[in-house]
């Protein structure tokens, strides 16, 4: 469990999002939306020696979305599919585990210059 949810906060903060801060620009909507693509490596449990995992790897993607409400803060939602991973089973029957988080989020920034 703790893996998979180390794999959704590394896919979410590998995603990249042009955005420039509230209130350098007259016409900026304050609305913002993003697309973050990356390689999910996943790991399901599988405590049964008739079970064993066959592929582990998959590309995953996220789609984000947010307002920015404030010079500095801002609000966000978030969907991924991490892909699937597929487990082969010694009967001949492979079954296939998908990983498709979603959440909320916010965001505080501050320029350092």
């Amino acid at each position: 469990m703790f893996k998979r949810v180390l794999q959704a906060l590394l896919l979410t903060s590998c995603t990249l999002s042009a955005q420039a801060e509230v209130g350098e620009l007259e016409c900026e909507d304050p609305l913002y939306v993003g697309l973050g693509l990356g390689v999910s490596f996943l790991e399901p449990e599988t405590n049964s020696v008739a079970l064993t995992l066959a592929e582990d790897s998959d590309t995953g993607y996220k789609l984000f979305g947010g307002y920015r409400f404030a010079r500095h803060w801002s609000i966000d939602a978030f969907w991924a599919n991490l892909g699937e991973a597929e487990i082969a089973a010694t009967s001949g029957n492979n079954l296939f585990v998908e990983y498709k988080p979603f959440g909320v989020g916010g965001a505080y920034t501050y320029a350092l210059n």
